[in-house]
């Protein structure tokens, strides 16, 4: 495992609502992330598709890890998603990768799709460097 995928296990074993939602690290390199997980009925909306909040959740926690590869702890400062698709059942990936990394903004871009390669939605995310010794 290289240092990289470490860290992603790292911060995804002190979020209990990623690991409740089943998101899995699939691979990290240097300001890039991707990961997956499953479309359970629970996470669906009242016409059976996945529901938008779901997927703004897998885009943001996607952006979380990225940012976090730098070894920095970091808080969503804002965020843009657009929907594109949709699917009823099966898994979704995230990609994230690293716009632009500052002193304390790190822009991170991330990309949902299907199995099949389809494009579900695309997010760019702001993401702020804070110092968990105050918290």
């Amino acid at each position: 495992m290289n240092e990289y995928l470490e860290r992603v296990h790292q911060i995804l074993a002190r979020n209990n609502f990623t690991a409740a939602k089943g998101l899995k690290p699939l691979l990290a390199e240097k300001d890039h992330v991707r990961m997956c997980a499953p479309l359970t009925p629970d996470c669906t909306n009242g016409h059976g598709i996945a529901h938008g909040g779901f997927l703004y959740t897998l885009a943001d926690s996607t952006a979380g890890v990225t940012a976090y590869l730098d070894g920095r702890s970091y808080v969503t400062a804002d965020s843009h998603m657009q929907y594109i698709s949709n699917l009823r059942e099966g898994m979704i990936y995230s990609d994230g990768q690293v716009l632009h990394r500052g002193r304390t903004l790190v822009t991170v871009l991330v990309d949902l799709t299907a199995e099949d390669g389809r494009l579900l939605a695309h997010g760019t995310f702001n993401m702020y460097h804070i110092d968990t010794r105050y918290l």
